[in-house]
């Protein structure tokens, strides 16, 4: 018939006749944008704790690596020293300090926890007392090496033992927890309020968690294992 079209041009036009020819759509909708939007905030919500997690687990490796390490040169360091422990009488918080550089390979960044917020030192300095222990070349930069103000001996006398679950030196405040703490000791936890790495007499290292670091509620001096 004259007023129809034939099929192929009417396939070629895109629909029947007397009917326009579909659109292609240009883009998304607003909604759609907002959609894919919230898609994306949920995974990125899912992803960026698990990436800190992460980066904690590295951190906190690396600390125990660095305790390990100076575990095997305390350890030396007693063997060359008649069984004695580190001990510096002018200064005894600055014990730990006695093993560098002979027995740390001449590293002192070994003595700074990755996740702490210490300077990494450029040497250790033995000639600091007090306040300046902590400073820029202090030696206990990030760990509490207390226990050795205890002049401690390998073979202690009669009556008394050195138990190797004792620790020995430990992250610095490892026993706060959010908001405890003065900012002096806040700044000198290393791990988020989380807990601490301890190396033991035993030579071995542990993390303990705030919670579980001491029973009688100390937030310095780690419990006995």
């Amino acid at each position: 018939m004259s007023g129809q079209l034939p099929a192929a041009r009417r396939r070629a036009s895109g629909g029947l006749p007397g009917r326009p020819a579909p659109r292609l759509r240009a883009g998304f909708t607003l909604i759609e944008i907002m959609v894919v939007i919230s898609i994306i905030g949920i995974l990125l919500g899912l992803l960026v704790p698990a990436i800190q997690r992460t980066k904690d687990a590295v951190r906190s490796a690396a600390c125990k690596n660095n305790l390990r390490q100076i575990g095997v040169a305390v350890l030396s360091y007693v063997e060359d020293n008649d069984g004695r422990y580190p001990y510096y009488p002018a200064e005894v918080s600055n014990s730990l300090g006695l093993i560098y550089p002979q027995y740390m390979q001449g590293d002192p960044r070994l003595f700074r926890c990755p996740g702490g917020n210490a300077r990494v030192p450029n040497t250790i300095d033995m000639t600091l007392t007090g306040n300046d222990v902590r400073g820029t070349n202090g030696v206990q930069m990030s760990y509490d090496s207390s226990r050795l103000a205890e002049n401690l001996v390998l073979e202690p006398a009669p009556g008394q033992t050195i138990k190797s679950t004792l620790p020995l030196v430990w992250d610095w405040y490892g026993g706060l927890e959010p908001g405890e703490g003065t900012p002096a000791m806040q700044a000198l936890n290393n791990h988020k309020f989380r807990g601490g790495n301890v190396l033991y007499v035993g030579g071995h290292v542990k993390w303990v968690s705030a919670k579980n670091w001491s029973t009688l509620g100390l937030d310095d001096i780690p419990d006995e294992e």
